[in-house]
């Protein structure tokens, strides 16, 4: 705030505040001097205020400002063209001829990781011990603060490129003119003297990729899927390379795609499809043609091929030798078709169309057609479907095979009924034959199990033979044992007490043997107690009169 006080009507007083400055000019000298707060004085009678007064510019910390044509306190002037860098904090005046750049104090740049700064030398100087010349270019890296030195300006933020796994970026460097391809995973800064590189596409490239060109970044290269059993070829001016899939293939910068026209839909039409890549195979292409009997009776005939390439080794460019080479092969096929076809009447033709077709094709001693020029080869041809070209023809010959068809199942049928009528008195047949073989094996069965049983009796006779006999043989060695014992008692009588006692001994012996006989009435009740000799030689026998007698 300025406050021009009049003490007298030609005496005024300038006052400013220490956040304020102004400019007086000498109006007899021209000369402009700075005045700063705070101040207050009176301005001489040839001076003047030179300007509004204005506010000191406050510089804060992390801020600079850059100074146009900055005051030499040495010189007491001004350095027209020089610019002088000031950094806060700090507050200061502008001296006369002062110009602050843009009109604006500037915040220092801070970086973060993988973001930078494009810097522009405006004039020669040494920047931390490298010279950088007028119009030099470098990347400042983040993370970092920055604050420009007085000959540098910051042209623009940049960003690091992240490139993923099959990525890539076109980069053209602006001096030499030198493009490049970048591939990914990689993280990289594009140099001072570097910018992307749009890439051109034709057409057909666009055509047979399928991009819209106002929706994808021409400066990314393009993964292209090559798939298994799938070839691609590649050029670049006079040269070229084939690729194999399975792989990702990103294109050079100036490779282009060898496209081909080739035929598609059913029956073929030309130029239907563009492609870039092609199937090896085996593949299944279907075609729709119509052949003329020697009769002149049209068929129209859909025909699938089963086809696959035979590359070769040391010549993998020749599958791609002929461009339509689905056109190319359908063409040929087909004349050959009608050729053979021209030959047979309907009648003779058309039940036989798939034979004779293959034959035509084929011949008697091969399998496949191969096509030289390129290594095409169809080794399987069907016919899905034959038919007159004419509707009212083909609508009668539709009910006579009905009819024929009904016929055909109705002779299968009665075939089955009679087969199964065989089987069934087959099946009588072996049941039956299964009843004897059953019986035979139940009397075997029977015969086994008695003669089982009288082995098992003859078994247990012997058995019972061996006890017997071992029971005789044990009771005869007894007998022989108490033989022997009487004996030697009788010797020892006979030698201690005489010939008396021995014949006593004997005749004893000789009553001990003699069984005892009991003569009871029939009309008596007797009780004779045995005794001990009796006991122990046998139980008496009790015996009735009548009997005795």
């Amino acid at each position: 705030m300025v406050i021009l006080l009049e003490r007298e009507p030609r005496e005024n007083i300038l006052l400013l505040t220490k956040l304020q400055y102004c400019h007086v000019i000498n109006n007899n000298t021209g000369v402009v001097r700075l005045v700063e707060g705070p101040y207050r004085g009176p301005l001489e009678s040839n001076e003047a205020l030179y300007g509004p007064i204005k506010p000191k510019l406050i510089v804060k910390e992390r801020q600079y400002a850059i100074i146009l044509n900055p005051f030499d306190a040495k010189r007491g002037d001004i350095r027209h063209g020089d610019r002088e860098m000031r950094v806060g904090p700090t507050m200061f005046s502008l001296y006369p001829g002062e110009e602050l750049e843009d009109n604006r104090i500037n915040d220092e740049y801070i970086l973060i990781r993988d973001t930078g700064l494009l810097v522009k030398a405006v004039r020669d100087f040494e920047d931390n011990g490298v010279a950088r010349k007028a119009g030099d270019l470098w990347i400042l890296q983040g993370p970092t603060h920055y604050i420009p030195h007085k000959y540098a300006a910051v042209e623009r933020f940049v960003r690091a490129v992240s490139l993923g796994p099959d990525e890539g970026m076109y980069i053209k460097n602006i001096r030499t003119g030198d493009v490049r391809l970048e591939r990914g995973p990689k993280t990289f800064m594009m140099l001072p003297e570097e910018e992307p590189f749009k890439k051109e596409y034709s057409d057909r490239e666009l055509a047979a990729l399928k991009l819209d060109p106002t929706k994808f970044d021409a400066s990314k290269a393009i993964p292209l899927m090559l798939n298994k059993a799938e070839a691609a070829m590649i050029t670049a001016g006079q040269s070229q390379r084939i690729e194999f899939g399975p792989k990702i293939i990103l294109l050079g910068p100036f490779e282009k795609l060898y496209i081909m026209s080739i035929s598609g839909s059913t029956p073929k039409k030309p130029n239907v499809l563009k492609i870039w890549s092609v199937m090896l195979g085996p593949v299944f292409s279907t075609d729709e043609i119509s052949v003329r009997t020697k009769d002149n009776a049209v068929l129209l005939i859909l025909l699938r091929y089963k086809w696959r390439f035979r590359v070769d080794k040391d010549h993998p460019e020749k599958i791609f030798a002929v461009e339509d080479l689905i056109g190319f092969a359908t063409e040929t096929m087909s004349a050959i078709i009608r050729e053979a076809a021209a030959k047979y009447n309907f009648e003779e033709f058309h039940p036989k169309a798939a034979d004779l077709v293959k034959l035509a094709v084929f011949g008697n001693d091969k399998d496949a057609y191969l096509f030289a020029e390129n290594g095409f080869e169809i080794f399987g041809i069907d016919i899905k479907r034959i038919a007159p070209e004419d509707p009212a023809i083909a609508a009668q010959l539709n009910s006579a095979i009905k009819s024929n068809m009904e016929v055909y199942v109705n002779k299968i049928h009665q075939d089955a009924e009679l087969e199964a009528e065989r089987h069934l008195v087959q099946g009588k047949t072996e049941i039956e034959k299964s009843k004897a073989t059953l019986i035979q094996i139940e009397q075997a069965n029977e015969s086994a199990r008695q003669l089982g049983l009288a082995k098992i009796k003859a078994e247990a006779a012997i058995e019972q033979a061996k006890g017997e006999a071992e029971a005789i043989r044990t009771k005869k060695t007894a007998e022989n044992a108490m033989e022997l014992e009487k004996m030697t008692q009788s010797l020892e009588v006979l030698q201690k007490q005489g010939a008396d006692a021995y014949l006593r001994l004997q005749q004893v012996l000789s009553f001990a043997n003699v069984e005892k006989t009991v003569i009871v009435p029939t009309d008596s009740r007797l009780f004779i107690p045995l005794g001990e000799a009796d006991k122990a030689k046998k139980a008496e026998r009790i015996l009735p009169d009548e009997e005795k007698a």
